[in-house]
């Protein structure tokens, strides 16, 4: 898609927006730093997306239930997660992805969200599924909805797009 919005899945969630193309950062370079979105959390009060979709409350979460989260930040390969705190953790990011979504639609005609980052591929297979299923709980009407698609840099993503944005910036 020539429109979409990215999302990426780090120590904190972060984003990117390309637009007719183009990487958009706007005026002072922070466009789509996503993470200070307001969603709506599980108790029905609104958060920041990062406070519901990071890396970090996963970690927050295996330490509260007593685990070592070290092997979060080891490798994006595989990681040992009890299913329980996982699935929570997945159907909380995925819910505040979905109310991203909307919000993001509603002000730009986005033809996509990219789902991507610093998880296995399984767990970004899950996540883009139970995004797709909570967006379609949303209330869309008056919205064109968005493709939410799976990424597929993987934990690569932030390097590559770091890298390329001088490049794009100068030669094209």
């Amino acid at each position: 898609p020539r429109d979409f919005l990215y999302f990426y899945f780090g120590t904190f969630i972060g984003g990117g927006l390309v637009l007719n193309g183009q990487l958009f950062t706007g005026r002072t370079g922070n466009a789509a730093g996503v993470g200070p979105m307001p969603v709506q959390g599980a108790d029905g009060k609104l958060r920041r997306l990062i406070d519901v979709a990071s890396l970090s409350i996963l970690a927050q979460r295996m330490e509260t239930a007593g685990l070592d989260a070290s092997a979060l930040w080891e490798t994006p390969e595989h990681w040992d997660i009890p299913p329980l705190i996982l699935a929570d953790w997945v159907h909380s990011a995925a819910e505040g992805l979905a109310s991203a979504t909307l919000s993001a639609a509603s002000l730009l005609e986005i033809g996509a969200v990219v789902i991507d980052g610093w998880v296995p591929p399984e767990i970004r297979s899950a996540i883009t599924r139970e995004t797709n299923a909570a967006l379609d709980r949303l209330d869309l009407a008056g919205i064109t909805r968005p493709m939410i698609i799976e990424g597929t840099v993987g934990s690569d993503a932030r390097a590559l797009g770091a890298a390329a944005i001088p490049l794009s910036q100068r030669y094209m």
